[in-house]
C-alpha cells in the first residue's frame, strides 16, 4: 500500500525564525523513500528542537488530516 506522508511544517513553539524557513523540495520514491527539503534564507543556523511535522501513514482515519507528529531529531539545525 502506498504511504502518504502530509507535510505541514508547523511551529511549535512560536520561534521568530519561523517566517523565514520553507519547504523547497518534496519528492516521493518507492517504499520508504521520500524526502522533503527546508531552505533557510537566513544568515543564521537555525536549531529545530522547537519544529515538527505532522505525518500521515495509508489510509487515515479521518482524511485530510494528520495522524500524528515527528520531531527532529535533537539538535538538528538546519544551516544558513
Amino acid at each position: 500500500m502506498k504511504t502518504t506522508i502530509l507535510f505541514i511544517f508547523t511551529i511549535m513553539l512560536g520561534l521568530s525564525s519561523a517566517q523565514n524557513l520553507f519547504i523547497s523540495e518534496v519528492a516521493e520514491g518507492s517504499s520508504y523513500n521520500k524526502y522533503f527539503e527546508i531552505f533557510n534564507p537566513t544568515g543564521s543556523v537555525i536549531d529545530l528542537d522547537g519544529y515538527a511535522f505532522a505525518r500521515v501513514a495509508n489510509a487515515p482515519t479521518t482524511p485530510g488530516e494528520y495522524e500524528y507528529w515527528d520531531n527532529f531529531s535533537p539538535g538538528a539545525t538546519i544551516a544558513a
